[in-house]
């Protein structure tokens, strides 16, 4: 919702990039609300998992995706069926960028532009070549804190490579619009 989006901290005079990265780390951080219930697939409308934090990747994908959306930016699902992970895509600046929201995942190519799925099928080591500001916004939902962070972020984008973006996965990419949400 715009609320949402307000409490996110985006704003008018942000990039588009901006805009992304903060609705990415506010569906990251949307488990800490609380109220979701670890081992329990409860659904519900975006607003819902908003209100009492989402823990599976379907939920943050799609909030991911309509907080894009009414903040003015294209996002649709993408998916990898054979790992068993939904996440998003939002275009930036004419660049289809790929986004792991559950995890904090917004990688960029060699020149620091958005990474598609596209992209990252046809070279998944972009996400072995990442800067530290990309690699700081990882958040992995396994994270424990008796575990080192760097070595929990790299087992991360490692995961990503080898098992979203492997040569065997089957993909696909959805749309998914918020003001279809009666369908």
């Amino acid at each position: 919702s715009e609320k949402t989006l307000a409490e996110a901290g985006v704003s008018s005079t942000m990039s588009p990039k901006e805009k992304a990265r903060a609705i990415m780390i506010r569906c990251r951080d949307n488990r800490d609300r609380g109220l979701a219930s670890p081992g329990l697939f409860v659904g519900g409308s975006e607003e819902d998992i908003l209100r009492r934090g989402g823990i599976m990747c379907n939920e943050i994908s799609r909030v991911f995706s309509c907080l894009c959306q009414i903040a003015g930016l294209p996002a649709r699902l993408f998916c990898s069926h054979i790992s068993g992970h939904m996440m998003s895509e939002v275009k930036i600046g004419g660049h289809w960028q790929w986004v792991d929201s559950m995890k904090g995942m917004m990688p960029v190519k060699d020149d620091d532009t958005p990474a598609s799925a596209w992209d990252l099928i046809n070279d998944p080591k972009i996400l072995d070549r990442q800067p530290d500001s990309v690699i700081n916004d990882c958040r992995p939902v396994t994270q424990s804190f008796q575990y080192d962070k760097n070595k929990q972020n790299a087992y991360t984008f490692a995961r990503a490579r080898d098992c979203y973006f492997h040569p065997c996965e089957a993909t696909a990419i959805g749309n998914y619009y918020v003001w279809e949400y009666q369908r």
